[in-house]
């Protein structure tokens, strides 16, 4: 039965790009374990958030909101909740990933499941949400600018003729202890 279940699991995670378990109840995430140990105590949902690129992640901390999650899961259609944010990949990458949640089979809606994959073309051109397809259709020349501003370690900002700060980059944010423009 194990090796059943580890053929399963490698047939997944080619799929996948992570396969994780969230306890409802404790709010804990751990990966996917397909063994019969005693499962193991897993670290905070909100670890993942290191994960994620930072423009993404006040969206996300939305998305994985440990106070909201079960109700927007019993009421989602399918019970199934996605979101597409920019995921570090294996490499330290930021790419383009379809999160979806959903209760795990036979928990009693005491696990969650947390699937990570790759965001493929075919699923951009059917995002369900508007801002989710134009933020993976940044134009090259906007997304190096975002890149630019979200990881220099010079703090730039700038201002118009009145003085009046009209946007900043990452360091500066951070410099100041700001956790995002609206702030400045």
């Amino acid at each position: 039965e194990l090796s059943q279940r580890a053929r399963i699991m490698t047939n997944l995670l080619g799929f996948y790009h992570a396969i994780l378990v969230i306890d409802a109840k404790g709010l804990t995430i751990r990966n996917l374990c397909f063994s019969d140990a005693q499962e193991e105590a897993g670290e905070s949902v909100s670890s993942l958030e290191s994960l994620i690129f930072p423009a993404d992640r006040s969206r996300y901390a939305s998305f994985l909101d440990p106070g909201t999650l079960n109700q927007r899961l019993l009421e989602a259609p399918q019970r199934t909740l996605s979101g597409v944010f920019r995921t570090k990949d294996s490499g330290g990458e930021y790419r383009w990933m379809t999160h979806s949640l959903l209760f795990a089979a036979g928990s009693d809606r005491s696990k969650i499941l947390y699937l990570v994959r790759v965001l493929d073309e075919e699923t951009a051109n059917h995002a369900e949400h508007p801002q989710e397809k134009s933020l993976f259709r940044e134009p090259e020349e906007k997304a190096l600018w975002t890149d630019l501003l979200w990881n220099t370690p010079i703090p730039l900002f700038w201002k118009d003729r009145n003085r009046r700060f009209l946007g900043a980059s990452r360091s500066f944010l951070d410099y100041y202890g700001y956790a995002d423009l609206t702030q400045i």
